[in-house]
């Protein structure tokens, strides 16, 4: 008897991974140098609540890096985990992300990167 599970084993762990609500996990990076701490604090106070709305999670954040190589990083690093790519980039582009930007704009001054996670 022939195994048809066999030829579809990518097929199958895909349709697993989307039942479970498994999908490629995309990081959003930001490397942020804080200019007016005051300021900066108002933004930490009020960006939680819109990560958790577009399901991100904060997974690392720290003014204290160790650089490895190349020039030492004195930037405040933070990364945060989100379902995908689509779901980052709507969190960085949703009306409420957009209102608390303003509250940084004239706090930190940095970049900003999403990148694809692993499979």
């Amino acid at each position: 008897m022939e195994n048809i599970f066999q030829n579809n084993i990518p097929e199958l762990l895909l349709i697993l991974k989307q039942e479970r609500g498994l999908r490629m996990s995309a990081y959003f990076i930001a490397r942020v140098k804080v200019t007016d701490r005051e300021q900066y604090k108002k933004y930490l106070k009020a960006v939680p609540v819109v990560i958790e709305k577009y399901n991100g999670k904060a997974i690392a954040r720290s003014e204290e890096c160790i650089s490895l190589e190349g020039p030492e990083e004195m930037r405040r690093i933070i990364i945060i985990e989100f379902p995908s790519v689509e779901c980052a980039q709507k969190f960085y582009n949703s009306p409420e992300y957009t209102e608390v930007k303003k509250l940084r704009a004239n706090a930190a001054e940095g970049e900003i990167t999403v990148v694809k996670g692993v499979e």
